[in-house]
């Protein structure tokens, strides 16, 4: 079941429509690869949001929010990969297969993937979009 890494693919679509009595030990691991790919892609958006408030004193509100979400993101990273490694696996985070490009889609399919001409992924969010509801959020308290 094991697949190469690889960022643009469907994989994460894939994994979740394994039946259940399929899903062993290898689909474990390479759903937590897919986990630590898709936490690591959200964390760059958020962090240039942050960065980008100009009075985080005057705009406290809007940068402790965004803060929260880094530090949840940054959380769900580690977490996906220390269970990864527990369970015999190593996160593959140093590969041209796995690095994000922006704007572009979120890895393993979600949210729209690749070939999704409706504009899903990171950096080009709609207000209906479901990609990450902090991320959303975001851009509609900017354009306010």
């Amino acid at each position: 079941m094991t697949a190469p890494v690889d960022y643009r693919s469907n994989a994460i679509v894939r994994l979740m429509q394994e039946p259940v009595e399929r899903r062993d030990a290898a689909w474990l691991r390479e759903s937590l690869q897919q986990a630590v790919l898709l936490e690591l892609a959200t964390l760059p958006p958020y962090l240039c949001g942050l960065w980008s408030i100009e009075d985080p004193i005057g705009d406290e509100g809007v940068f402790d929010a965004v803060r929260e979400i880094v530090f949840d993101e940054m959380s769900h990273l580690g977490l996906a990969g220390n269970l990864l490694t527990s369970i015999g696996g190593v996160p593959k985070l140093a590969d041209e297969r796995t690095v994000p490009t922006y704007p572009g889609p979120l890895p393993g399919g979600v949210a729209g993937g690749p070939d999704d001409d409706g504009g899903g992924g990171v950096g080009v969010v709609g207000p209906d979009d479901e990609v990450d509801r902090g991320f959303v959020w975001l851009q509609l308290s900017a354009s306010t």
